[in-house]
């Protein structure tokens, strides 16, 4: 959830006559002079997995050095220097390196001299780019390149960033760029967004807003906060719209699947409204009477559309829409892709549970916790030539639960964690499945939320750990690692029973079941170790922490074989 940009620098006086030959591929292209000693080029056709090839082509034709940065979503950042075609060093940053491909490269200082005359200390380009985020790294190599890479950017505005070479940081800047203290009441994520709402009722966006979901008049992409509407108490985050409520109970909408249609937030004439959900193009409303409304693509309408009565909550996930009656009743909304929501009727469910207390899912499957704390699960079986499941119950005493690969984590009424699941695999024209019973894992437990990759648990305490989640590939070794594994592999073979065709079971017993002889740790990782976290929300990539005194933590972005420090949430003055 992040800016998304790419540009070409060529280290040149003046502006080069081949670069009109990049105007037949690239739309818009912007031409600055700004920096002295570079001529860039800038371009929104210009991103991650374009921009390194039209800077290779341009190097060929000229004799100027010419670098291009490439910029994805906090996940990846892409630097190359090249010189007639080739490359003469490369900075590569990943996230996740699994989840693109890539190895990472550290750039050549002695080369950087050499070739543009940019002198960089070589150990401190070392430490930054283990040390830094991606965007803070970012920052960074734009001060010591002295050279913009998106057109928006003022160098000598940038923050200066401490390290051990460098002590000294940006000087405390005045007026509008001054930080702000604020205290995070609760947030709300969106696909690629997120939205804070402090203890003043002050809300505040940032993130990826290419259909005006940040509420900031624009359609721009922006990963700093910045601050909306006041007098807020609710908000909810979409793909395409964005809604809030204010203490005077209007409904507030923006967005490019907003009523309005508009990047710019509006009153909306739908009154009376107490809690707001948004997945896809739909949105779901719910007054105070009880009254369900709905407005998105849906339902074909060009206004708001009433669903139900008598509707005690509602719970909208980024797949399923789900509305609890005042008896307990649970019903489902929406297209019900994979026979999720059951039998349906114009976008309408029947009855799918009673006495109902909490659901959610994750797009394949379901969960549904009654108001004795029964746990009830259904799974899409689609992809096995199955009927859909029924409710099915799974565990008792539950207060929260979450699914994740083919896995379901619960925590109950005392804090214990359990998880219990199965994991399967084709090998060749052969099948297998290990199946596990529920199996404590952890005590005190609080909440836990998930990404794409790992499990995060909030503690009693205020602590906060996680650990990956199940993968059915093998290593490069043709062993199971640590990255690869589930932590459920230490709890021995008492939890697991083996089932599938004879060829696959014995290739596991012979790869899979090497990891016994490993030295695998599945002691969870620690995260913001010395201070006391409040509450955790998660996007798909994404895990924020508020502490106890309300500053937000951004703790890390696709977590999967390392995370970076946390970064502080920071809120600039308007």
């Amino acid at each position: 959830m992040g800016s998304k940009f790419g540009s070409i620098h060529i280290r040149a006086e003046e502006i080069v006559e081949e670069i009109s030959m990049l105007q037949t591929t690239l739309e818009e292209i912007q031409i600055s002079k700004r920096s002295p000693g570079w001529i860039s080029i800038y371009s929104d056709s210009l991103q991650w997995g374009t921009t390194f090839l039209a800077a290779k082509k341009l190097s060929k034709d000229i004799h100027f050095p010419v670098m291009s940065v490439e910029y994805f979503d906090d996940d990846v950042l892409e630097i190359h220097l090249l010189q007639a075609g080739k490359k003469i060093t490369s900075l590569i940053q990943v996230a996740a390196l699994e989840g693109y491909g890539l190895r990472r490269k550290r750039p050549q200082a002695e080369k950087l001299k050499e070739v543009v005359s940019i002198s960089m200390n070589a150990k401190e380009l070392d430490w930054v780019c283990k040390e830094l985020d991606l965007w803070d790294l970012c920052e960074y190599l734009q001060i010591q390149f002295n050279l913009p890479f998106r057109p928006e950017t003022i160098v000598n505005e940038l923050p200066v960033h401490k390290t051990p070479w460098n002590t000294s940081t940006s000087p405390q800047p005045k007026g509008k760029n001054k930080e702000k203290k604020y205290e995070a009441d609760f947030l709300r994520p969106g696909s690629l967004t997120m939205a804070m709402v402090t203890k003043d009722q002050e809300l505040y966006t940032w993130g990826s807003k290419s259909y005006g979901v940040l509420g900031d008049d624009s359609i721009k992409n922006r990963n700093k906060p910045a601050k909306i509407l006041d007098h807020i108490v609710e908000v909810a985050m979409g793909s395409y719209s964005a809604y809030a409520i204010n203490d005077k109970g209007d409904l507030i909408g923006w967005g490019e699947h907003s009523p309005h249609g508009t990047p710019t937030p509006q009153k909306l004439l739908l009154q009376g409204v107490k809690d707001i959900g948004v997945k896809s193009r739909d949105a779901y409303f719910l007054q105070n009477s009880g009254k369900l409304y709905s407005y998105g693509r849906t339902w074909n309408s060009d206004d708001f559309v009433l669903l139900r009565d008598e509707v005690r909550s509602i719970h909208v996930t980024a797949y399923d829409a789900f509305a609890i009656s005042n008896a307990g009743e649970l019903y489902g909304f929406g297209k019900n892709a994979y026979d999720q929501l059951g039998k349906m009727t114009d976008g309408k469910s029947d009855c799918i549970l009673k006495n109902v207390k909490i659901v959610d899912s994750d797009g394949y499957s379901v969960h549904a916790i009654t108001d004795n704390g029964d746990l009830y699960v259904w799974r899409n079986e689609q992809g096995r030539g199955l009927s859909p499941e029924l409710p099915r119950k799974e565990f008792e005493q539950v207060v929260q639960a979450v699914q994740a690969h083919h896995f379901v984590y619960a925590v109950t009424e005392n804090g214990d964690l359990y998880a219990w699941g199965s994991s399967g695999a084709h090998i060749s024209d052969s099948y297998y499945e290990e199946r596990y019973a529920p199996t404590k894992l952890l005590k005190n437990v609080k909440k836990i939320a998930k990404t794409t990759f790992r499990i995060f648990v909030l503690f009693q305490t205020g602590e906060l750990c996680s650990f990956f989640l199940d993968h059915d590939q093998p290593g490069e070794d043709g062993y199971y690692t640590m990255k690869h594994a589930s932590p459920l592999y230490r709890l021995g073979e008492g939890n697991r029973t083996i089932v599938g065709d004879k060829e696959a079971i014995e290739w596991l017993q012979k790869t899979r079941f090497h990891i016994k002889k490993t030295d695998l740790d599945f002691i969870p990782e620690s995260h913001l170790e010395h201070i006391r976290i409040q509450d955790i929300v998660t996007t798909s990539s994404e895990i924020y922490a508020i502490d106890e005194s309300g500053i937000v933590w951004m703790v890390g972005t696709n977590a999967f074989m390392s995370m970076k420090k946390p970064v502080r949430v920071r809120v600039q003055e308007a």
